[in-house]
């Protein structure tokens, strides 16, 4: 993450010394023009490539959410994203889009679980877990979303939907247990937990996920946008055959991203 970074921070530089270049400019391009009165009739291009940067924020929630402990406390981490899009309007007011980015998912909770299956190393039996817990989870993963956008009488103001597919690089699902008891048995007390010991749970994750997407997106300056997006994912992050949760955990997170139009086809 720390080259992802890197990139972020260079693509940064580049993109807000351009929307300088431009409040600075005296005499506006055609585009400028056509983006600050407002597109309502004729597509400013036939297709356009850009690169985007981002952060996300969110993490796997059990569903339903009746599942959530009510002492939850959750700390997600903040994480720099970056990608390519592809954009092509079809119709009058409609564009389809095509992106890939790469994105990081992780957070930290402290929680009170009750009865989480889990299995000691060297053992082939299940045991159950009650009382505090730390829990670790972060996902890597490529994003390839298929969006609709729609334009609120100009090009400038967009909705969009559509559903995605991400494939996961790097996974990370780890619960450390604090104090509490374990047994053979839900609910039995085989033995007190007054040291923290480890649950990992990264072996059963699955390694891809479908979804969808909703956002808005603005475009700020001539071929710069920026915008807002919520993703569900549909599918649990666990394998089908793993026998350690008897609830769903589905993804779910929100964007932030701008995007700069490097190429334009008239």
């Amino acid at each position: 993450m720390k080259i992802i970074n890197r990139i972020f921070f260079i693509l940064s530089c580049f993109i807000f010394q351009n929307i300088s270049a431009q409040n600075d400019s005296i005499s506006f391009s055609n585009d400028t023009v056509k983006v600050l009165k407002g597109r309502s009739s004729v597509n400013p291009y036939q297709f356009a490539v850009a690169i985007s940067m981002g952060t996300d924020i969110g993490g796997a929630v059990p569903v339903p959410v009746s599942n959530v402990p009510g002492t939850v406390r959750a700390y997600p981490d903040i994480n720099a994203s970056l990608g390519a899009r592809f954009t092509v309007p079809v119709a009058e007011y409609w564009m389809l889009g095509a992106e890939v980015t790469y994105k990081k998912l992780s957070l930290d909770a402290k929680t009170r679980v009750e009865n989480q299956k889990f299995q000691d190393k060297g053992n082939d039996f299940l045991q159950y877990f009650t009382g505090t817990a730390k829990m670790n989870m972060s996902f890597t993963f490529l994003e390839v979303p298929l969006l609709v956008k729609y334009n609120f009488g100009s090009s400038r103001h967009r909705a969009i939907a559509g559903p995605y597919f991400s494939y996961y690089l790097n996974t990370n699902f780890v619960t450390t247990a604090k104090i509490g008891f374990k047994g053979r048995e839900p609910n039995k007390v085989d033995e007190i937990i007054d040291e923290d010991f480890e649950m990992v749970f990264t072996p059963y994750l699955d390694n891809w996920n479908i979804g969808a997407m909703v956002g808005y997106e603005c475009e700020i300056f001539n071929r710069i946008q920026l915008g807002v997006r919520f993703a569900m994912s549909f599918r649990d992050i666990f394998k089908s055959d793993s026998r350690y949760f008897d609830y769903k955990m589905l993804p779910m997170y929100g964007s932030v991203l701008v995007s700069y139009d490097l190429y334009r086809k008239r």
